[in-house]
């Protein structure tokens, strides 16, 4: 295609580190996968049956409960061995992970409980997310740690 050939030239040209020319590479690729992922959905929107074209875009969009299901595990794993110095943690999962309504790309949302914590005052609750946050940032399995204190119920946000 010659948007292909353009960024061919444009990356050969270029006094661009590797990493801005991969970078250039990735934007490109993402940007074909997302268009053509949106001429499918819109084909498939217009085979629909009226009243049926909600639930065929959920379907289209959907985690797969087997990716979702491994998605999981892994990330139980790596959890539960990373806050293994805490001594006794429960990873109990919420939100669209449980429900049944996760989509390709969704976060997973976990509550982590803390067994040996039998004294719950504000001052050991905040230590303990302080000790969650610390370990998290550590970890070379976790990056983007972002706490976010303020929050009804504190939450640490990371990737995986």
């Amino acid at each position: 295609s010659v948007k292909h050939e353009q960024l061919v030239q444009d990356i050969n040209r270029s006094n661009k580190s590797l990493r801005g020319k991969v970078e250039d590479i990735i934007d490109y690729i993402e940007s074909d996968e997302q268009q053509l992922l949106q001429k499918e959905s819109l084909n498939a929107l217009h085979n629909c049956e009226p009243g049926q074209e909600l639930c065929f875009m959920f379907k289209q969009h959907k985690m797969n409960d087997e990716t979702l299901s491994s998605a999981y595990k892994r990330i139980e794993a790596c959890l539960k061995d990373e806050l293994r110095p805490l001594m006794g943690v429960e990873l109990q999962p919420f939100g669209s992970t449980v429900s049944g309504l996760a989509l390709k790309g969704s976060d997973i949302d976990l509550h982590i409980k803390l067994l040996n914590n039998t004294r719950t005052t504000k001052n050991s609750t905040k230590q303990a997310f302080n000790r969650l946050e610390i370990i998290l940032q550590r970890s070379n399995n976790f990056n983007e740690v972002i706490p976010i204190r303020n929050a009804r119920v504190p939450i640490i946000k990371c990737k995986h």
